[in-house]
């Protein structure tokens, strides 16, 4: 019981002058479905975009932009999982619906898009 999660880590900010925050050192709400390396590149691409336009301040909005899907699926699956009957429920049902589960592990694992994200993959 020690070691079960929500493994909850918050950052205030992920820019301080050319110093950008990236993956789990910016922040994340669980290591649930491994999302964590997609979601680290999304934030290194968008890092690596800002600083290129001598505006690293900018990371922070694409931060945003990359982590937000992420954080409010992560988020709803693990204050959910706090009520006992949603909790033990949730393995029979993924095994019942395997296509719902398949489906919210690909939504959290689909980069991000979005103006400032794309340039950075060119």
């Amino acid at each position: 019981m020690r070691g079960a999660g929500p493994l909850r880590q918050r950052s205030r900010r992920r820019v301080a002058g050319r110093v950008c925050l990236a993956g789990d050192a910016s922040g994340y709400v669980d290591a649930l479905t491994g999302e964590g390396i997609a979601l680290g590149m999304a934030h290194a691409r968008a890092a690596v975009a800002a600083i290129a336009a001598g505006s690293p301040q900018a990371y922070e909005r694409s931060w945003w932009r990359a982590t937000w899907r992420y954080a409010m699926l992560t988020h709803t699956l693990v204050e959910a999982t706090r009520v006992g009957l949603v909790r033990r429920g949730l393995v029979p049902a993924a095994a019942t619906l395997p296509r719902v589960l398949v489906a919210a592990v690909n939504e959290l694992a689909r980069p991000a898009t979005g103006p400032d994200l794309e340039g950075a993959r060119r």
